[in-house]
């Protein structure tokens, strides 16, 4: 069955109410007064079902309100607090000390003289020792600082 034949059949079994006539003031007044015909009056109204105070039903949901509100900021801060413990713990393992520091820069120099020295024969710095590559980075550290003040 399509949906034009399912219309017209439910259409025949329940027909749609026009205006008897073109006076739509009459029509108005028979529709309004099958539905005042339908009312019944209610058996209780509806605030005597619910004996609470007004005051305390307000007072109870802005408490549950506080509650939540609460709880959302505490959640947050838990958060943030976690995050800045894993920030400083990160900071705290990736920290190089002034030993390993030295040792790290030292083996990268080594590492930029044995790859550079079949190329730069002539280097004038390729015959520095460890104390004398640290003495010109502290110099070129405090030109650094000094260039940036």
């Amino acid at each position: 069955m399509d949906f034009t034949t399912w219309l017209r059949t439910w259409l025949a079994r329940h027909p749609l109410k026009g205006p008897a006539g073109i006076d739509r003031a009459r029509y108005t007044a028979e529709v309004m007064g099958q539905v005042k015909t339908g009312l019944r009056p209610a058996l209780l109204p509806a605030r005597h079902w619910l004996p609470v105070p007004r005051w305390g039903l307000a007072a109870a949901v802005a408490a549950a309100g506080l509650v939540v509100a609460i709880g959302a900021v505490n959640v947050q801060r838990r958060q943030l607090a976690e995050q800045a413990m894993e920030r400083t713990r990160l900071l705290a393992e990736s920290a190089p000390t002034e030993e390993r520091w030295l040792d790290q820069t030292l083996d990268l120099i080594d590492q930029l003289n044995e790859g550079g020295a079949e190329a730069d024969s002539d280097d004038a710095s390729e015959g520095l020792s460890d104390d004398d590559w640290l003495n010109e980075l502290e110099l070129l550290d405090q030109a650094e600082l000094s260039a940036s003040s």
